[in-house]
């Protein structure tokens, strides 16, 4: 379950349907290709630091 709701917040992190992101994007002139490169590090360290936490409990 916590698996699930790990991937599920990842996806929607990421998916250009995420209006906050698009709409903050577009307010601050930033490329959107730039803010998921910038962003990608990040959750990637944090999908693994859920994965550990996850592989620890079990």
């Amino acid at each position: 379950m916590a698996l699930a709701y790990l991937s599920g917040y990842m996806g929607m992190l990421f998916s250009p349907v995420h209006l906050c992101l698009v709409f903050s994007a577009e307010y601050y002139g930033a490329s959107l290709g730039r803010v998921y490169r910038e962003l990608l590090l990040p959750s990637v360290l944090l999908f693994l630091a859920g994965l550990g936490y996850i592989f620890l409990i079990l």
